[in-house]
């Protein structure tokens, strides 16, 4: 398998750059359809700055941190405003369900009447299968069975058609929560909710927050006033993206997912939280073993960084698209893909795209992102099969591309299954589990513990430009040094893995220094640099000649 990765990581990078023999003519015209691709890439996800973190525990990861009350809450339910909520998951994951479904039940949403789950399994299941435990949760957490419904196949076609189906039920001044299971959204105090009802994202357990709900059974007691005061409701402003007054009218929150890893870099098993309705209060000891963002406490971008995946999802999505009046008319929101909506008319029968492209709040959310448990492997397994059939079947249908859209589209399907094939390299199995490489470790604690970078200042004025997604911003692994831990990571020879992971922790990263006074991390990177090869000349020699082609093909 890693054979065939690697061949194929290599005829990537070999149509990805011209060869130095090649007529200077073919290079400017390859570096002109490289940077209309690039444009093309980023153009959708233009205006995702950096998101505001909501949440307080980040243990790892240089983030914004708030040491003092939660700043997450739950969507407010006095505000005339009506949300819905909608997921596609599978049935493989009664644990994490139990998480999922009591964080939304915290905020806001209402699984009786204002839900629907599509789950992915087959309708008949043995009683002691995690499908018949799946089936129990929602049973335990009041999801009647009329909002569940089951499928047996799963693409990202059907996905998109499942949402926008439910989306047509809706009303137009409705708004959606369309989170995937493993994604956990939260949504600014400022925005008029309650304060969440969990202890789950705090980083503080004495008095700050919603320990209310979580720890306290009775609250109406004299001595819990702090307790009532602490959870009320707060102010509501302007800046709800659904506020009447609001002067920018917008169609869409945007979200950023930030990765929660386990503290032993394996992926485990997810402890589910006490059933709903236990009888008396949860105990220190289970909120500490039992609390996803417990088991999970690390926070890292590999999506966005190491994966070179697009890490945004609409956090929050308007059902009905304004008219430039502010009115809905007959316009919808309809999902495109899991990540992207546009602005829809129903003409003769049929859904039209139309001109305007829905507005996103300016203020996009960081939210947790809980990809990395023991599921994951059968889950990158599914969705690498559906983007490859996918594919297959555009090729069948549609031919070769010659249109820009025919080969954006084309392109994007084959950049999914490359950074899906490419996330089976980054795990070895360790005893029963499967867990982060030593080499992925290092990288994601170097390179993707930050927010995405701030652009550069403008030389001519001295002034920041606007945050926005692009080249300097997106916060991706470089081309050439991701290249080279791919590389690495696809070679079976341990001698010469060794002497990969010395070339690419020397050539791409700063020498270790004052060792006798080190981090535990600067260690780690010099356990690198000391060992094996020296110097990993030969890949130096290789990064500055792509630095002087690239410089001459105008940086691509």
């Amino acid at each position: 398998m890693r054979v065939a990765i690697a061949l194929s990581l290599a005829i990537a990078a070999r149509a990805a750059f011209p060869s130095r023999g090649r007529d200077p003519r073919q290079n400017k015209a390859s570096a002109e359809q490289r940077k209309r691709a690039e444009r093309e890439y980023y153009a959708p996800y233009k205006f995702y700055g950096r998101p505001l973190h909501l949440l307080t525990d980040v243990e790892w990861g240089n983030f914004e941190r708030r040491s003092r009350k939660p700043r997450a809450c739950a969507l407010p339910a006095d505000q005339g405003v009506s949300f819905y909520l909608f997921s596609f998951l599978r049935d493989d994951s009664p644990g994490l369900l139990a998480h999922f479904l009591r964080w939304y039940k915290a905020a806001g949403l209402d699984f009786e009447t204002h839900a629907r789950f599509v789950l992915h399994g087959n309708a008949s299941f043995p009683a002691d299968s995690n499908a018949a435990r799946t089936a129990q949760v929602f049973q335990d957490y009041g999801v009647p069975a009329a909002a569940v419904k089951r499928i047996s196949q799963y693409s990202s076609s059907i996905k998109v058609a499942e949402v926008n189906a439910y989306i047509e039920t809706l009303p137009a001044d409705a708004w959606l929560v369309y989170p995937d299971l493993e994604e956990f959204f939260a949504y600014p105090c400022h925005w008029g909710g309650r304060v969440l009802p969990l202890v789950d994202h705090m980083a503080r357990q004495s008095v700050d927050g919603p320990m209310a709900a979580s720890i306290v059974a009775d609250t109406s007691r004299p001595e819990f006033a702090w307790l009532r005061q602490l959870a009320a409701t707060t102010p509501h402003y302007r800046d709800a993206p659904w506020h009447p007054s609001r002067a920018k009218k917008v169609d869409f929150v945007g979200g950023e997912m930030y990765d929660r890893v386990a503290r032993s870099w394996a992926l485990e098993e997810v402890v589910p939280p006490p059933p709903p309705n236990t009888v008396g209060r949860w105990t220190d000891a289970d909120v500490g073993a039992r609390s996803l963002f417990h088991q999970f406490p690390h926070s890292l971008r590999a999506t966005g960084c190491l994966l070179h995946a697009r890490p945004f999802k609409h956090a929050l999505t308007a059902v009905g698209c304004r008219l430039e009046d502010g009115t809905f008319g007959n316009w919808r929101q309809r999902f495109e893909n899991s990540h992207l909506t546009g602005c829809y008319a129903k003409e003769g029968g049929e859904w039209v795209k139309q001109i305007k492209t829905p507005v996103m709040h300016e203020t996009p959310l960081a939210f947790a992102h809980f990809r990395f448990t023991s599921n994951a492997t059968a889950a990158l397994r599914e969705k690498r099969s559906a983007y490859e059939a996918a594919a297959a079947d555009w090729r069948a249908t549609q031919g070769d591309p010659t249109s820009a859209a025919d080969k954006l589209a084309l392109a994007n399907l084959n950049h999914a299954q490359k950074t899906y094939r490419a996330q089976q390299l980054l795990f070895e199995r360790l005893g029963d589990k499967l867990a982060f490489r030593d080499e992925v470790q290092l990288v994601l604690l170097l390179d993707c513990n930050e927010d995405r970078p701030l652009p550069l200042l403008d030389p001519r004025t001295g002034v920041r430009p606007p945050m926005l997604y692009g080249p300097q911003t997106s916060g991706r692994l470089p081309d050439l040094k991701r290249r080279a831990l791919l590389g690495l990571l696809a070679t079976d020879d341990p001698d010469k893995a060794r002497k990969l992971a010395t070339a690419l922790f020397t050539v791409y990263y700063p020498e270790a220094k004052n060792l006798t006074k080190s981090t535990p991390l600067n260690k780690r990177l010099a356990s690198y640099q000391l060992t094996g090869a020296r110097r990993g000349d030969a890949l130096a020699q290789r990064k500055r000649r792509d630095d002087k082609r690239n410089a001459r093909n105008g940086g691509f």
